[in-house]
C-alpha cells in the first residue's frame, strides 16, 4: 500500500460512538417493486426521490398486479463532499433494498463498481481473488456497452468523495476468511450466494446518511405524568459503517445496494434497533393505507395485543411452520417445517421433498424448469391448473397455530408473463436448496409483522387493528 493511499484510510468509530443513546422509534418509506426492480431510469437524478416515495405502485384493481414482489426499496441520501472548499457540497440520493435475509453487512454500490466474469476463473461465479474487469467477456449482459454494476441506472451509485475506507478484516466464514486479494491496492472481501452463483466483492467503508422521507417520533412526558408523541424530520446516521461494492460476478442490471435487517445485522446494531414493523399492502385492501414502510423499535402499543408466534436465531430468525393447507380442507401436509424469511425472495422456496410433492398433488400441479429471470430463486416452479380468479386460498400455519392467508391472486400469475408453454399457470413456490418465506408471504393481503429479536417472537395481526396509527402524535 503506497503511502498516499494510507491518508483515505481511517480507523473504525468504536461501537459507543457509533449507537444512539437510545432506541428510537423511525418510520421509513419504501416501495415495493417485483423482480423487474425499479423502472430503467435515474429518478434520483432527476430529483424525484420524494415522489417515488409516495407515489403507490399499487393499482386499485388487484389482479392487475402482474407479479409478486421481489424488492423492498428505499432511498437514503449522501453528501457528496467537495475537494475544493470553494464549492457548495452537493447531495446525492440512492436506491437500495432493505434486505430481512440479510444478517451481516450492509452493501451500497459505489463509483467503482463493475460487473464481469473473471479472466483467472472465467466459469466461476466466485473467484477467489477479485477480478480486474479489463474487458468485456462475449457472453456477459454488455447490450448498454458498460462494465457498470447496475447499467440501466448509470447514476445509482455512491460517489468516492462521499465515503471513507476503513481498516477492518474481512469477516469469517466457516471459519475461512473473506479475503479476496486487493484492487487499487485496497483489501477486499467477497461475500458468495446461491451456492457460487454470483458474488460481491466489496471494502469497508463508512459514511453519513439520512433515509430520504423518514421520521423519527419522539415520547415526551409532560409536568402531569401524561405522555405525548411527536414526529420529526429522522436525524442523520453518522459513522455509518458498510461494504463498498466495488465488483461483481457476473454483471447482472439489477439493484445491489442491500441494507440487512437480518438478526444481529450490522445495520441493526448501528441504527440501532431490536424490533421492526413491516407495513405492506402491495395489493391495495387495506383501508387508508398511508403508504409502505417499515418501522424500526415501534411502540409496543401498536401491537402488544397481536397474534404471537416465536422464533430462534441461529445466522437467520427460523420459523416453524405447523403445516400448509389450501381451501378450507386441510390434507395430509408434512408438519413443522423449518423456514428463514428473507424480502429478497420472491417466492416461497422449498427444499423439503415431502412440501414439495404434498404441494403438487394437492394442487393438481407439476414442477417445472424456470429459467425466464436470471435473478429469480429456484431451479423449478410449481405450475398449478387454476387461474388467478378461481385459485383456492392458500393458508400457512406457523407455531402456536397462527394462520396466514394468502388469497389466490396473491399466490397463482397469469401464465403469458412466464412464456411457459403450457395451459398451467405459475405459483410463487420454487424448488430451491432452502425453506424460505419471500416477500409474497410477508405482502400476504391485510396483515402486518412485527419482528421482536429481544422476545424472538413475530407479532402478527390481520384486520384493521393491523394498520398502525399515528393519528395521535402532532
Amino acid at each position: 500500500m503506497n503511502a498516499l493511499l494510507l491518508f483515505t484510510f481511517f480507523v473504525a468509530s468504536s461501537d459507543a460512538e457509533k449507537l444512539q443513546d437510545e432506541y428510537k422509534e423511525w418510520i421509513v418509506p419504501v416501495t415495493l417493486f417485483d423482480s423487474l426492480g425499479p423502472p430503467p431510469q435515474d429518478l434520483l437524478s432527476k430529483n424525484e426521490a420524494d415522489n417515488f416515495l409516495r407515489s403507490s405502485n399499487r393499482s386499485s384493481q388487484v389482479k392487475q398486479k402482474k407479479l409478486p414482489p421481489r424488492y423492498s426499496v428505499g432511498v437514503l441520501n449522501v453528501d457528496a463532499s467537495s475537494q475544493n472548499t470553494n464549492e457548495i457540497s452537493m447531495s446525492r440520493q440512492h436506491f437500495f433494498t432493505f434486505d430481512l435475509g440479510n444478517p451481516s453487512q450492509t452493501i451500497l454500490l459505489t463509483e467503482k463498481c463493475k460487473g464481469c466474469f473473471s479472466s483467472l476463473e472465467p466459469e466461476s461465479g466466485c473467484p477467489k481473488i477479485v477480478p480486474k474487469c479489463e474487458s468485456l467477456f462475449e457472453d456477459q449482459i454488455s447490450t448498454l456497452n458498460t462494465q457498470f454494476c447496475w447499467p440501466s441506472h448509470p447514476q445509482q451509485y455512491l460517489p468516492e468523495n462521499s465515503y471513507r475506507y476503513i481498516i477492518k478484516d474481512c469477516p469469517l466464514k466457516k471459519g475461512e476468511t473473506q479475503n479476496a486479494g486487493t484492487l487499487d491496492n485496497i483489501p477486499i472481501c467477497i461475500a458468495c450466494f446461491d451456492g457460487g452463483d454470483h458474488s460481491r466483492y466489496y471494502t469497508f467503508a463508512e459514511t453519513d446518511f439520512s433515509f430520504v422521507g423518514a421520521t423519527q417520533i419522539n415520547t415526551i412526558e409532560s409536568n402531569d405524568g401524561t405522555f405525548s408523541r411527536h414526529s420529526a424530520p429522522a436525524s442523520k446516521i453518522k459513522h455509518f459503517e458498510f461494504g463498498a461494492l466495488v465488483r461483481t460476478v457476473p454483471q447482472r442490471d439489477r439493484i445491489w445496494s442491500n441494507i440487512g435487517i437480518g438478526a444481529n445485522s450490522s445495520f441493526m446494531q448501528q441504527l440501532p434497533a431490536h424490533s421492526f414493523l413491516f407495513d405492506f399492502d402491495y395489493y391495495g385492501v387495506k383501508y387508508e393505507h398511508q403508504g409502505e414502510r417499515i418501522i424500526f423499535n415501534p411502540d409496543p402499543k401498536l401491537y402488544e395485543t397481536w397474534a404471537q408466534s416465536p422464533y430462534i436465531i441461529q445466522h437467520h430468525r427460523h420459523h416453524v411452520i405447523e403445516r400448509f393447507y389450501f381451501g378450507s380442507t386441510i390434507g395430509n401436509a408434512p408438519t413443522n417445517i423449518d423456514f428463514f424469511m428473507d424480502t429478497g425472495n420472491d417466492g416461497i422456496s422449498i427444499y423439503d421433498t415431502d412440501l414439495l410433492e404434498f404441494l403438487a398433488y394437492e394442487t393438481n400441479g407439476s414442477w417445472k424448469e424456470d429459467t425466464t429471470d436470471p435473478n429469480n430463486y429456484g431451479v423449478s416452479r410449481l405450475l398449478v391448473p387454476y387461474s388467478r380468479e378461481n385459485a383456492p386460498d392458500l393458508s400457512l400455519v406457523l407455531s402456536s397455530g397462527i394462520s396466514v392467508t394468502l388469497p389466490g391472486y396473491s399466490w397463482v400469475f397469469d401464465n403469458g408473463l412466464y412464456d411457459l408453454g403450457s395451459e398451467l399457470n405459475p405459483t410463487i413456490f420454487v424448488q430451491d436448496e432452502e425453506n424460505i418465506l419471500g416477500l409474497p408471504f410477508l405482502t400476504a393481503p391485510g396483515y402486518s409483522f412485527v419482528f421482536e429479536d429481544r422476545e424472538k417472537t413475530l407479532y402478527i395481526s390481520h384486520g384493521s387493528d393491523s394498520y398502525p396509527s399515528y393519528s395521535s402524535i402532532s
